[in-house]
């Protein structure tokens, strides 16, 4: 297709990339195991308190993403859960 393709992390909690780098990564400035430590919180507050810091610093996110040329397909990775 000859398209740009970029990869940006948005889970908090994942730390650990096992077959690729994203080109931005939230836990460059936000990581749920900090939070843990620092905040005194299981991980299910962490994680809910992580959202909260990202969301004061959504420019940060909205601004590497207006540096990608037009017609740049981003995969965008999401806090969840994968089960086996």
């Amino acid at each position: 297709m000859g398209r740009n393709v970029k990869y940006i992390n948005l889970d908090t909690a994942c730390e650990v990339f096992l077959a690729f780098t994203p080109d931005w990564n939230v836990t460059d400035h936000v990581k749920v195991s900090e939070i843990m430590k620092t905040q005194t919180l299981g991980f299910n507050g962490a994680l809910l308190r992580s959202m909260e810091i990202m969301e004061q610093s959504l420019y940060l996110v909205l601004d590497e993403m207006s540096k990608y040329p037009p017609n740049t397909f981003i995969m965008m990775d999401m806090p969840g859960q994968v089960t086996k």
